[in-house]
């Protein structure tokens, strides 16, 4: 009896059985504090569910600006099969008329064709005609309305603490006359363009051009925000470019 409980393979066979029972005769941990490792397929599904979408951007309420003056200079473009609006204005804005420079600002920003409402940025894009090239990609740019510094670009100033987010980059061709034809541009936040348009002092410095924008180009900028309000004279006089304009009939 001895020399056969001495053999190492009967220890290890009575090993392996004596576990065996101790397996059937203990509970098992299913049975003891309800499953701590196995979970449900629903519990399981829970931690790998898409997170909730999130909510509707609601766009700031802006103050109304002061009644229009005359009629507007604003233009619209429709793309129906992507429900937007563009507008723009009729004629671009003038800064800098000299003898071999000439600059231009034309601004547009883009919303909803059904639903008109304060986009979340505008685009400020310059044209320049000249005899020379005058702008590069890191051309500075300074935006103050009211000696408030708005926005600001630049490479080589300190401007550089407030970059652009999305800046248009220079282009620079040639036209037929030999003449050369640059645009460069910004895309600034909305809340940006239309504290422009409240205020009553407006400069744009773009390179070593400083120009204090007229009355008037201050005034076409702000049609350009009064297209959005339905109750603008600048909504109603785009009634022919827009097919949800209805026009109250008169009794």
């Amino acid at each position: 009896m001895w020399y056969w409980l001495s053999s190492s393979k009967v220890r290890v066979g009575l090993l392996v059985n004596g576990l065996y029972l101790l397996s059937l005769i203990l509970p098992s941990p299913a049975q003891v504090g309800g499953r701590p490792y196995a979970r449900t397929y629903r519990e399981r599904a829970g931690d790998y569910a898409a997170p909730a979408p999130p909510r509707a951007l609601t766009p700031p309420a802006y103050p109304p600006l002061p009644r229009a003056r005359g009629e507007s200079k604003v233009e619209t473009s429709q793309v129906r099969e992507a429900d937007q609006l563009e507008v723009y204005l009729k004629q671009d804005l003038t800064l800098v008329n000299e003898l071999g420079h000439k600059l231009l600002l034309s601004p547009t920003f883009a919303t909803r064709l059904s639903r008109p409402e304060a986009p979340r940025t505008a685009l400020l894009r310059f044209v320049s005609f000249s005899t020379r090239q005058f702008f590069a990609n890191d051309t500075p740019v300074l935006i103050t309305a009211d000696d408030v510094k708005l926005w600001r670009y630049g490479a080589d100033s300190e401007a550089d603490s407030t970059p652009s987010r999305a800046k248009v980059l220079h282009s620079a061709s040639l036209d037929e006359r030999g003449g050369v034809v640059e645009t460069i541009g910004h895309e600034i936040p909305y809340e940006v363009f239309y504290n422009m348009l409240a205020a009553e002092k407006v400069t744009i410095t773009l390179g070593r051009d400083s120009v204090r924008l007229t009355s008037e180009q201050v005034e076409a900028l702000r049609d350009m925000h009064r297209r959005l309000d339905r109750n603008s004279s600048a909504w109603k006089s785009g009634a022919g470019h827009d097919p949800f304009y209805k026009p109250q009939k008169n009794h």
